[in-house]
């Protein structure tokens, strides 16, 4: 397929069946494709209800146990400072 293209001052053909715009008209798909799953992916997450209640439960056991890590930390910063 060929087009015309006016200047001013010449008239030429333009093949537009070459590789960069066939490359250029994928790219442009593909672009398009993509702004259409992000603006879905947008709509189908945008009105949500974002507010959850959060129930926080810890046993005395894992503090204990992170308790005596944070000592065991200490000391050993404390050995190779002094």
């Amino acid at each position: 397929m060929f087009t015309l293209r006016f200047k001013w001052y010449k008239c030429e053909i333009v093949n537009m069946n070459t590789f960069l715009a066939r490359a250029n008209t994928i790219f442009a798909f593909t672009l398009t494709v993509l702004a259409a799953l992000t603006f879905g992916c947008f709509l189908t997450t945008a009105f949500n209800d974002h507010t959850a209640t959060v129930e926080i439960d810890s046993s005395t056991a894992m503090v204990y146990v992170e308790f005596q890590m944070f000592w065991l930390y200490m000391i050993f910063v404390h050995n190779i400072v002094s």
